[in-house]
């Protein structure tokens, strides 16, 4: 470039690698230049991907589409402008560039692939699952429309289905990490994570090239509550990859899932390097960061984030969650005033306002931010944020009225169904939680987590039978969790079933020794068949945890009377 300033090749080539490091801006400057002197497709194509990547998305359209005015066949370009149609709620737009690329080369199993895809994206599965079939007639080896239509039948929970023309592909090749890591994703949502697990270990093990499924074995096992395993997946993975930097986000995750903050900021401190000036994963860190309790570096984040992409909304609202958490009100206050200049209209603008009156306590404010981020962008997660502000301004009421209201308008939002019941729990609307839990269960069934929530609502209910078969279920969903063998083992020593009650509540212990509840539940069994010692001990730790100046509850204080502590 030196030699030749202005030649187009030499730009376009060094703004390919300034894109190839995500370094969106450096890249689009060079492009910009590189296409106003070829016009060709190639250069208007990668200027569209820089364009894209500072989120620029209607100057990447614009170039997509000089791209395809340039070379009508210029497939790439197509897919790509067809899937920005496609997130930008132009799903017809998208459609006829599907149609157009297969009708062009109506061979191509490529592009009969993406028709299917598309069509999948924009809700029409039917149409989807026709065009991988009408493929699969011309090739039936065709390994991403099978992997599709597999994808296809987990979506519409035909886990059986599924696992059959996935296993149909494993037996062909028994370590091949796709079908593998679909497959795990099968069984997850069929609630065996167990059998995820299984899956995942064997595609992780096989191959040292793809980090997939040993991220996602780490996923599974966090949420699974088993951080410890996580953990050492996490390490091994970090040895394979030290300069990955997904692994070492997710190393730093499994550092927070073992209560080691300190260790989690120094290795997002690292993959802040390895992020460079990409706003999204900045910004990502950022939250990291926030979590770890190091909102200092959570501000770096922010600032490369904002160097990247400089009117970047998610990187102005970091700026306010960092202020706020250092509880500077003035300097969140003066993010904010900035958020509104640049972004009057954004829904996270309105949601970084309400979440700044939340810290404030002025909780009427709250409820009007989210309800006008709610109008600008309906959203599951927004819906929730209105649920919390209306619980921490003590109206559970209101709260479950209002997802009420929410779950009308959208009767398949499992995961507002799911809030629901709690807060109605929370609300002590008894009656209410338990239809709503049943309908929730109804639509999840292998959510475990839900399963023994609702084996305790039924337990508060005095509906013991009921309460074990519930929380019997969850238990076989995940038996490693502490919270579910405490709920099942608790429900049995009630039900006077103690030895099997036992058996539980010692394993929660084991797994989850720093929960006050387990220890109270194990000792109250112990004295229940005369091992007056041991549960001494148990209580005598939670008491001990507890501290003098808080006062034991009803329950505690009679057993700890029972036991003369």
């Amino acid at each position: 470039q030196k030699l030749l300033p202005d030649d187009p090749q030499v730009l376009l080539m060094l703004g390919n690698l300034q894109l190839a490091q995500r370094r969106y801006a450096q890249a689009t400057e060079l492009l910009e230049k590189a296409a106003a002197r070829i016009g060709s497709a190639e250069a208007n194509r990668t200027l569209a991907f820089g364009q894209l990547g500072m989120g620029r998305d209607d100057l990447g359209q614009a170039s997509l589409e000089k791209a395809i005015a340039a070379d009508p066949n210029d497939s790439v370009a197509g897919t790509t402008l067809a899937m920005l149609h496609v997130r930008q709620g132009r799903p017809q737009k998208a459609l006829q560039i599907a149609e157009w690329l297969v009708k062009r080369s109506p061979d191509n199993l490529t592009a009969l692939n993406f028709l299917g895809t598309v069509k999948g994206s924009i809700g029409d599965k039917a149409g989807a699952r026709a065009a991988y079939e009408s493929l699969l007639a011309k090739e039936p080896t065709f390994r991403p429309a099978m992997l599709n239509l597999a994808r296809l039948d987990l979506s519409d929970a035909r886990f059986d289905l599924a696992r059959t023309r996935l296993d149909a592909m494993l037996a062909k090749r028994a370590d091949d990490v796709d079908v593998l890591v679909e497959l795990a994703g099968v069984e997850q949502r069929a609630g065996r994570p167990a059998e995820a697990i299984r899956h995942l270990k064997k595609a992780h093990e096989s191959q040292r090239r793809d980090t997939r499924p040993g991220l996602a074995l780490i996923d599974l096992q966090l949420g699974q509550r088993m951080p410890d395993e996580a953990f050492a997946t996490a390490k091994e993975m970090a040895a394979k990859y030290p300069d990955h930097l997904a692994v070492q986000l997710a190393l730093g995750r499994t550092y927070l899932g073992i209560g080691d903050a300190r260790s989690a900021r120094s290795v997002f401190q690292g993959a802040t390097r390895l992020a460079d000036f990409d706003p999204d994963v900045q910004v990502g860190i950022g939250r990291l960061q926030l979590l770890a309790g190091n909102p200092d570096g959570a501000s770096y984040n922010a600032q490369k984030a904002l160097q990247g992409r400089p009117d970047d909304v998610a990187a102005l609202a970091l700026v306010v969650e960092v202020e706020m958490r250092r509880r500077d009100t003035a300097k969140a206050e003066a993010a904010l005033k900035t958020m509104i200049a640049r972004h009057p209209n954004n829904p996270a603008t309105a949601i970084a306002g309400a979440n700044l009156a939340m810290m404030r306590r002025q909780y009427p404010a709250a409820i009007a931010g989210y309800k006008t981020a709610l109008a600008r962008e309906e959203s599951t997660a927004t819906a929730l944020e209105v649920m919390r502000a209306h619980v921490a301004a003590g109206e559970t009421g209101k709260a479950a009225t209002f997802l009420e209201g929410w779950i009308k308008k959208h009767p398949e939002d499992g995961v507002a169904q799911k809030a629901l019941a709690e807060t109605q729990f929370r609300a002590a609307q008894l009656p209410a939680a338990r239809l709503s839990y049943a309908k929730a269960v109804a639509a999840a069934p292998n959510d475990a987590m839900l399963r023994n929530n609702y084996a305790a609502l039924l337990q508060k209910m005095g509906d013991l039978p009921a309460a074990a078969v519930e929380a019997a279920a969850a238990y076989k969903i995940s038996p490693q969790d502490p919270l579910v063998a405490d709920t099942l083992g608790w429900i049995l020593v009630q039900q006077g079933q103690i030895d099997a009650g036992l058996r539980h509540l010692r394993e929660a212990r084991l797994r989850s020794p720093e929960n006050h509840e387990i220890r109270f539940h194990l000792a109250f069994a112990l004295t229940k068949i005369g091992r007056k010692s041991e549960a001494k001990e148990e209580l005598g730790a939670v008491l001990t945890a507890m501290g003098r100046s808080v006062e034991p509850s009803p329950e505690v204080a009679q057993l700890k009377r029972e036991l003369g502590l």
